[in-house]
Order: C-alpha cells, then sequence, then structure tokens
C-alpha cells in the first residue's frame, strides 16, 4: 500500500510482517506502483488517479523519480490518466479536478511568488490542469463531477453517523488530551464520572465511541457507545436519549429494535429535544419502523425547526423542493436550507449547491455551487483524510503524515496544504525537496492562496519572498503584497506596518504606518484579533509617535536617522 493507516505496534490483530523496524507501517512505493499499473489496465476507477497523483510528485520531490519512468511528456500522461479516472467514475479524480479547477480560475487574480515561476516548464503548485484555458473544463462539467462526489459525502456522513470533527492546520493542532495511555486515561474518567455523578461526561465517551475519535485513540465501537449512552440515560441525559433513539431505529452495527427506539425518543422529547423530534419525523417519512406518514413527518420536522434543529430545517426544504406533502416552491424550499446551510449543515449546504447550479428557484450560479460543493466535500469521507494524516504525524509516523497530507491537498484541503507547507519549512519532510525547501513549502502555500484565498497562506508567502532563502532572492515588493492579503493575521498587519515605516517594498509613509499599528491595536481590544497582538503593536506605535516627536528637533534628527538604519 502506498500510504497505509495509522496502526498499534501493540495491537494483537496486527501482523507485524507490515510493520518496519520502528513499529510503523511498511511502505513500498515500487510495490504499490506496479499494482496501480496492473489494476489501470484492468479498468480501475482509483488507480488512474493514484499513477497521476504519483507523477505529479515528480515534478517537486526528486525521491519520486527513481520509480516513474523517464523522458515521459508529464502533462499529456497526467492529463491522459485524468480522463481515465473521469470515464471509469473515480470519485478522487472528481474531487481534484474540481478543487484545481477553482485555483485555476483564482490563479489570473492571484499570481504565484515569482521564484516558482523561474526556468520552469510545468510548476507543481499549477497541476493537474497546468495552464489549460478552460481550467479542465467548463463550470458546468465540474460541476456535475463536484454535484457527484458531494453526493457521495452524503451517503457517507449518513451510513456511518459522521460527526463533524475539524481538524486544523499541522502547527495548531493541540496535544492529544489523554496522551498515549488511551485505556488508564479512560479508567480514570470512568472512576471520575462514577464519583462525580457527571453523566454528561459519559454521554460525551459515548460520542467518542460512536463516530471514532483518533485524535484520543478510540475506535469506533457501537457496543461501548451504547454502554456509555445507557449509564447517561439513566439520568435523562437529553444527548444519550436522543442517540439511542437513533442508534436503535437505523439499526446500523447494532439489532434494530423500534420499539425501544421510541421510548428512548419520546422521553427525550418530554425533556425538549429537538433531535428527538426530528428522528421520529424521518421514521414516519421513511416508513422506518411505523406507518409512513408524511403530513406526521412535517409536523414533527415543524417542531423540531422551531427548536432550531437544522436537519428538519433541512428536511422541511427537501419536502417544498420535491413537492412531498406540500406543494412545491423552490422559494421557499432555499430559505430553509439557507437557514440550515448557514451553520454548516452538510444537506443543506448540498439542496443549496444544486438549487444554484441547476437553477432552481434561483438564479443560475455555477461557481457558488462549486463552493457549497467543496464546503459539503470538507466534511465527509474524504476529509477524514487530514484526521488520518494527523494520527500518524501524533504517532511518530511522519512519512505517513507526509503522505497523507499530500492526497489531502491533491483533493483540495486548505489545511493539508497548510500542513505540507509548515512541514516543509520546519524540515519535518523524510524526503527532498527538487529545489529548495523554500520553494516545496510555497508550492503548498500557493494552492491554498489560490484555492481557497487563505489568509495564513498568504502571511506565509509573505515571510518567504521576505527573508527568502540560500538559493531564492528576497522580494520584498512581492511580500507586502501578500501581507495586504493576509488579513486579520497580526503577524502580517505588523509587518506590513514595519514595512511602511521603514520603506521597505513600499514607499515610505509614517502616517500610514501608525494607521496600521493602531489598527492591529484596535483589533486586539475588540477581540477580532488574539490580544497578545497588541503589545508588539503598541510597542512599535510609542517608538514611532516618539520618532516623530524628536525630529521637531533638529538636533536629533540626524541621530534618529542613524537608529532607524
Amino acid at each position: 500500500m502506498t500510504i497505509g493507516y495509522p496502526i498499534s505496534s501493540e495491537n494483537p490483530a496486527i501482523s507485524h510482517t507490515i510493520l518496519n523496524e520502528s513499529g510503523y507501517f511498511k511502505r513500498d512505493l515500487k510495490k504499490a506502483i506496479s499494482y496501480f499499473k496492473k489494476a489501470n489496465q484492468k479498468g480501475s476507477a482509483d488507480s488512474a488517479f493514484f499513477l497521476a497523483f504519483l507523477l505529479q510528485q515528480t515534478l517537486l520531490v526528486e525521491d519520486f523519480d527513481k520509480y516513474l519512468p523517464e523522458a515521459v511528456d508529464i502533462r499529456n500522461v497526467i492529463t491522459s490518466l485524468y480522463l481515465k479516472g473521469l470515464e471509469r467514475g473515480s470519485h478522487l479524480v472528481r474531487a481534484a479536478l474540481a478543487a484545481s479547477h477553482k485555483q485555476c480560475l483564482n490563479s489570473r487574480q492571484t499570481p504565484p511568488p515569482s521564484f516558482l515561476k523561474q526556468n520552469i516548464t510545468f510548476p507543481f503548485y499549477s497541476a493537474p490542469v497546468f495552464n489549460d484555458r478552460r481550467c479542465g473544463g467548463s463550470c458546468e462539467e465540474i460541476g456535475g463531477y463536484a454535484l457527484a462526489v458531494a453526493s457521495e459525502t452524503l451517503s457517507y456522513i449518513d451510513k456511518n453517523y459522521i460527526e463533524e470533527r475539524t481538524i486544523g492546520r499541522l502547527d495548531m493542532e493541540e496535544q492529544n488530551i489523554y496522551g498515549k495511555d488511551t485505556e488508564r486515561a479512560l479508567m480514570l474518567a470512568n472512576k471520575k464520572y462514577d464519583e462525580s455523578s457527571n453523566y454528561q461526561g459519559y454521554a460525551s465517551l459515548g460520542n467518542h465511541f460512536l463516530y471514532g475519535n483518533p485524535q484520543i485513540g478510540i475506535e469506533r465501537n457501537i457496543d461501548q457507545a451504547i454502554h456509555y449512552y445507557e449509564k447517561a440515560a439513566e439520568q435523562n441525559n437529553v444527548q444519550a436519549l436522543e442517540n439511542l433513539g437513533m442508534v436503535y431505529s437505523q439499526g446500523n452495527k447494532v439489532k434494530k429494535d423500534t420499539q425501544k427506539a421510541i421510548e428512548y425518543l419520546e422521553k427525550a422529547i418530554s425533556l425538549g429535544s429537538s433531535q428527538a423530534l426530528h428522528t421520529l419525523g424521518m421514521m414516519h417519512l421513511t416508513g422506518n419502523g411505523v406507518e409512513k406518514d408524511i403530513q406526521k413527518a412535517l409536523e414533527y420536522f415543524e417542531s423540531a425547526a422551531k427548536l432550531g434543529n437544522l436537519d428538519s430545517l433541512n428536511s422541511i426544504g427537501v419536502l417544498y423542493m420535491n413537492g412531498e406533502g406540500v406543494k412545491r416552491d423552490y422559494l421557499t424550499a432555499g430559505q430553509y436550507f439557507q437557514a440550515a446551510a448557514s451553520f454548516g449543515h452538510a444537506p443543506a449546504l448540498f439542496n443549496l449547491g444544486v438549487m444554484y447550479f441547476k437553477g432552481l428557484g434561483v438564479q443560475r450560479n455555477c461557481q457558488l455551487a462549486l463552493e457549497l460543493f467543496q464546503k459539503v466535500r470538507e466534511k465527509g469521507e474524504l476529509a477524514q483524510i487530514i484526521l488520518r494524516a494527523y494520527t500518524f504525524y501524533k504517532s511518530g509516523d511522519i512519512e505517513g503524515a507526509y503522505l497523507t497530507y499530500m492526497l489531502g491537498a491533491a483533493l483540495g484541503f486548505e489545511n493539508a496544504q497548510l500542513s505540507l507547507g509548515y512541514m516543509w519549512e520546519k524540515d519535518l519532510v523524510p524526503l527532498h525537496c527538487k529545489y529548495d525547501k523554500t520553494y516545496c513549502a510555497a508550492s503548498y502555500y500557493t494552492q491554498a492562496a489560490q484555492m481557497h484565498q487563505s489568509p495564513w497562506a498568504f502571511f506565509r508567502l509573505g515571510d518567504l519572498s521576505y527573508y527568502g532563502s540560500q538559493n531564492i532572492v528576497p522580494n520584498y515588493e512581492e511580500a507586502y503584497e501578500f501581507y495586504e492579503k493576509a488579513m486579520n493575521i497580526p503577524e502580517a498587519e505588523f509587518n506590513k506596518a514595519y514595512m511602511l515605516e521603514y520603506g521597505i517594498g513600499v514607499d515610505k509613509d509614517l502616517e500610514k504606518a501608525e494607521m496600521e499599528y493602531q489598527k492591529i491595536v484596535e483589533k486586539a481590544v475588540n477581540g477580532e484579533i488574539e490580544y497578545e497582538a497588541m503589545y508588539p503593536a503598541e510597542i512599535a506605535l510609542h517608538a514611532l509617535k516618539w520618532k516623530q516627536y524628536l525630529k521637531e528637533f533638529p538636533i536629533f534628527d540626524s541621530m534618529i536617522e542613524v537608529i532607524s538604519e
């Protein structure tokens, strides 16, 4: 396997033949490529994607060269493989093309650092569409791919009870709250909850087991989830009652028991649960264990929606969009979808995307539909790649982390791109950049800047342009432009003010520099940025005002100039 999965060498179910001497997953890239080629010849959809994906890496990392053919027309081969993947219905190819299409369009207004373009015919950050004028296809074509991937994402979420769990960029992730000894931590948590009668704590543990949480070393286990939920339900914990009702009503990885499900749900409703109302609504809508009754389902949905339930807001929107139990009304449907989507509800984001993509009750807007479908993708199966990469990293398997983030970046996930940039900057990558680590870091930051207009990516590109490296000459003008785009990043705003104060890469403007320092202080006080960002800005502001005051006295003027230099 190319990447593998995070595994423990202490797991008795794991064969040690798949572990290396460090206890991490044993990878064999040469063998993986051989299998991908054979699978591709047999018509495998995703094998075409992986071959193209690995070939793209040769544009950036020299370690991949030895595994792939020399003297190949990289652009044409990659394009050919992507087309094969599309013909075969690869969801990976669809996701990658949708992401790169957006990046390609945005690149026209967001150029990369000039050092990325020097003497390179096909820069890595522009793959797989490169300089194609159509950016891989029309919005309608790409939108069709994005819609299909988003639809698969919703199916995955529904089937696996997925709870959204956001994993940030690598440099911001917190340490494992339980440490390596998860079993001991759970034992102590159990004891603590027993002694304090903390039944919400049991409900939280139930959530970890229901969805699985590799960040704290917990694998998915429905039986364990039910065990903790039942302990919490004994004391009428609403969340536990809701989830027990959902689990028993769906019968996914547990024996279905409609009567038990209804008992739990009705008890939760008596305690004010909107989610239990929604679950009963879904049971009547689909005829799951009860007689199908759309009107009754609508009544449950409306009651839950009044309590702010996002699932029910979306479900009412679906009924209006399809004309089920109510007269078809796209405008009303869109209002319900918008209400739920504004809180990041994945099915509502998808349905709103469909309306904009097809022009149902709204003016057709393909680009907006693509953005909505991307937000859905970030909540499903493919997004779990980021969680897996982080789990590799925390376990010490840096190679696994890099390869997994690499896959996430190719599929358009911003935090994967930012994490790879960070790994190259900090010399954490166990591979060799073809050019310079600054070049490799900037390649991934450029992807994030162009694809997502990421403020953090613009900040890092500003620093890389400002400082340069052994092989890259600093470019202060470009650095200033990148800092300007790094909205609400205190470090970037401070650097911009400093450059204005001293005329670095921009005309010297003390009045504007003072305004920029002052803005940082005001944002910090208002809670728009970290409060600590105020202190260096205040110091710089007072120093600037003091220098301006002293300039009024000729005797100090030349001294100030010397100090400033």
